[in-house]
């Protein structure tokens, strides 16, 4: 069996859609082991958001209750968003949208290791991610216009049988809450 090689670009990609930072793109790649050219459709973005796993001191989760429109239901996740240009590092943007989706402010941010492609097979955007703990609320959150969620705090052990019975299927929530959860292990021993 041969190795695994990268593929090469081929040509310039092509947008098919865009709109708000996002793009539908037509690339092409030569495959190397035929040297075949093959056309790729890809979900590709500008954007680069932080995923936050906030813990409250009493070990409870905070997440997020949101319609999403690509599955047309109702979703418990955490909270996250959009990196802003003018936010000078990561956690900077961790705390500004633990604080403006939920109230909540955290006392320590820990950065989880890598990043997290959301698909790598079809789409380019990733994702950091952050643990947030002693997470206290401060005040109401301070949603855009066309966002409506609902601040909701579980038990961390409902929240990790939630996952286990597959009542929480958002991808990028299920693999940080496995990312933070092994951190809060290590840190008990």
């Amino acid at each position: 069996m041969d190795k695994i090689r990268r593929w090469r670009k081929f040509g310039k990609s092509r947008i098919l859609a865009e709109n708000n930072g996002r793009r539908l793109v037509d690339r092409s790649y030569i495959n190397p082991y035929n040297n075949q050219v093959v056309d790729f459709t890809l979900f590709d973005s500008s954007r680069t958001s932080v995923i936050i796993f906030p813990l409250t001191t009493s070990l409870e989760i905070i997440v997020a209750r949101q319609f999403r429109p690509a599955i047309g239901q109702i979703t418990l996740e955490l909270p996250g968003g959009n990196i802003d240009p003018k936010d000078k590092e990561l956690p900077v943007t961790a705390q500004r949208e633990l604080l403006e989706e939920t109230g909540y402010q955290a006392d320590k941010l820990i950065q989880l290791p890598g990043r997290l492609w959301l698909d790598p097979s079809t789409c380019t955007p990733y994702v950091y991610s952050f643990l947030a703990l002693d997470c206290k609320k401060i005040g109401m959150p301070k949603i855009d216009e066309n966002e409506h969620l609902e601040t909701v705090t579980l038990p961390l052990k409902s929240w990790m049988r939630m996952i286990a019975s597959g009542k929480i299927s958002d991808m990028k929530t299920v693999a940080i809450t496995l990312l933070a959860t092994s951190i809060l292990e290590k840190r008990r021993r």
